[in-house]
């Protein structure tokens, strides 16, 4: 957004929580934090807010729920590991499997696809991939929220399973349902 535009967010903000004293420090200070979102994705953040909260929102919430408006709500761990489990029956242990999200296809790679689908407990592999899922989840969103990701990982090596390679924090909050990405 332009500084205008977050200027205007800043307006937004101030005539919905009346009030909170808002100084011109701490008004600089938002629009600051504020400028690298989407204008329209972050005022339907805020509206979005003003009709949950009583009070005025961090610039965290609002680039939380900023994200959550672009991204669409963070997809549950047990979501994923149904796509887990239809690929086990539908291609078994020696085939590879192709997942739409790309976050479902890194906990694949990194748990090892033949060992979810050969392992004796499915209850133990599915806590263990839920958490998985969800903490690669919560990082790419924070980095997504912070406005930067962190370095990748040095020395991320291959397991051999014919998987593909990592995928980028970026691909990990793309569309699990319309991304055409494979394990």
């Amino acid at each position: 957004m332009t500084k205008v535009e977050a200027a205007q967010l800043m307006a937004m903000l101030v005539a919905q929580w009346p009030q909170s004293t808002v100084s011109s420090k701490t008004s600089q200070l938002y629009e600051a934090h504020l400028l690298d979102l989407d204008f329209q994705a972050a005022q339907v953040a805020v509206s979005r807010i003003a009709k949950t909260t009583r009070w005025l929102p961090t610039v965290a919430e609002i680039r939380e729920v900023t994200c959550d408006v672009i991204h669409g709500p963070k997809r549950l761990g047990g979501e994923a590991w149904g796509d887990v489990l239809a690929e086990i029956r539908r291609v078994g242990a020696y085939d590879v499997p192709k997942f739409k999200d790309p976050a479902t296809a890194e906990c694949v790679r990194l748990l090892d696809w033949r060992g979810l689908c050969l392992g004796t407990n499915e209850v133990a592999d599915r806590a263990r991939f839920v958490e998985l899922y969800e903490g690669l989840q919560d990082r790419a969103r924070l980095d997504v929220i912070a406005g930067h990701a962190l370095p990748p990982a040095r020395g991320t090596a291959s397991l051999g399973t014919g998987l593909s390679s990592p995928v980028s924090l970026a691909q990990l909050l793309a569309d699990p349902h319309g991304v055409k990405g494979s394990a």
